[in-house]
C-alpha cells in the first residue's frame, strides 16, 4: 500500500514514543451525569486569522457548506481552486484536526480542488509539518501582522494525493 501512494519507507518511528497499551475495557454501557446550568463562552480565535489572511488575497475568498461541515476558506482563482481550514495554535491536535477537517471537505467542494493548506499563527514543528506534507497539504503561517509565508508541499505527494481529495 505505501508503494502505491509513492512511500519508500514508512515515517521513521521513535521506539521511546511509542508504547502498546490494552485495550479499554467496558464495565458499563452507559454513564449519566448530571450538569447544572451554565453559560458557555466560546472564543473564536481562528475568525481574525482568517480575516487577516483574506486580506492578504487579490481575490475574494468565500466558503461552502457540504454534508460533512462548513470550511473556513475557499478560493477560486487563477492558480486552481484551494480550500484552506484555519486552527488557532500550532501544536499536534490542532494541525491533525485541520488535516483530518480538509480531507473529509474536499471532495464535496463546489469545484475540484488543487490545493489544500492550514492556516496557523505560528510556524509549526517539523513534525505537523511533515505530518502534512505527507498527505499533500500546504501550510500558511503567520510571519507578522499582515504577512503569511507558505511552505508549499512537495509537487509529486500533492499530485499523488489529490485523486484521493476529488474522488466521490
Amino acid at each position: 500500500m505505501l508503494e502505491q501512494l509513492g512511500i519508500e519507507k514508512p515515517p521513521a518511528r521513535d521506539p521511546l514514543l511509542v508504547q502498546r497499551a490494552a485495550l479499554e475495557q467496558q464495565h458499563t454501557p452507559i454513564v449519566s451525569f448530571e450538569r447544572p446550568a451554565a453559560t458557555t463562552l466560546y472564543s473564536r480565535e481562528e475568525q481574525p486569522l482568517v480575516m487577516e489572511f483574506c486580506a492578504t488575497l487579490a481575490i475574494t475568498a468565500e466558503r461552502f457548506r457540504s454534508p460533512v461541515g462548513l470550511c473556513d476558506i475557499y478560493v477560486q482563482g487563477p492558480d486552481g481552486v484551494e480550500v484552506i481550514e484555519a486552527k488557532s495554535r500550532s501544536e499536534h491536535r490542532y494541525v491533525r484536526e485541520a488535516l483530518s477537517q480538509l480531507l473529509d471537505y474536499a471532495p464535496h467542494s463546489p469545484r475540484p480542488v488543487d490545493r489544500l493548506a492550514v492556516l496557523l499563527p505560528d510556524p509549526p514543528d517539523e513534525r505537523e509539518l511533515q505530518l502534512l506534507h505527507r498527505y499533500g497539504v500546504d501550510c500558511i503561517h503567520r510571519v507578522s501582522p499582515g504577512v503569511f509565508r507558505r511552505v508549499s508541499a512537495p509537487d509529486d505527494r500533492r499530485h499523488l494525493m489529490k485523486r484521493l481529495w476529488t474522488e466521490t
